[in-house]
């Protein structure tokens, strides 16, 4: 149901969906090895999503929800394995990825809460959750009060007006439409967070 912090720090050549390290560059899923490589394309909404929102979210120690969207093919399951990658591998923050969902998918996550402290990271992909399951997921855990902020991350429809989730459902909301920057302009996150 979960894959907790440990798939995240194995760099091994296999992706959990089985691709191999290269794969990235043939339109396949990125590998955690490929995001510690940092094969990906720096992307600005990455900086908007760890500096401006999920890192203070994660701080405040209460359930919030991110929206990520993009159209088709905008790389925002790359976007979100990247913050997924960058909040564990930078921040030691512990994060879990949504990659089934079923009966007792809250209480993984229960579980998987009261191996840590503090909040986590839920990042719930579209490709695995619909959304309003991940909604009443959401719900759930926030009746329990667990400190997790959701990343939401889904793909538009071929109406433009579709939105999964209403815009009062989700703390923040953010769209794929930015431009490609040179990793040495990145500005130092880390310094913000002290």
């Amino acid at each position: 149901h979960i894959f907790p912090r440990p798939s995240l720090t194995s760099f091994d050549d296999k992706h959990p969906a089985g691709h191999l390290t290269g794969d990235f560059y043939r339109g396949h899923p990125i590998t955690w090895k490929e995001l510690a490589l940092a094969n990906d394309a720096p992307r600005t909404i990455t900086l908007q999503i760890l500096g401006g929102a999920l890192l203070s979210d994660l701080r405040e120690q209460s359930p919030k929800r991110i929206r990520l969207l993009g159209e088709p093919g905008a790389g925002t399951s790359t976007i979100a394995a990247r913050i997924a990658w960058d909040v564990y591998a930078k921040y030691h923050i512990p994060v879990a990825l949504i990659r089934r969902f079923g009966a007792g998918l809250v209480d993984s996550i229960l579980r998987f809460r009261d191996l840590f402290p503090r909040s986590f990271l839920l990042v719930a992909e579209d490709e695995y959750i619909t959304a309003e399951a991940a909604d009443r997921v959401f719900e759930q855990l926030q009746a329990k009060l667990v400190a997790v902020v959701m990343l939401l991350v889904g793909q538009r429809t071929r109406s433009r007006d579709f939105d999964p989730l209403p815009p009062g459902k989700v703390q923040r909301h953010f769209e794929v439409k930015d431009k490609l920057y040179r990793r040495t302009e990145l500005p130092d996150l880390k310094t913000k967070l002290l």
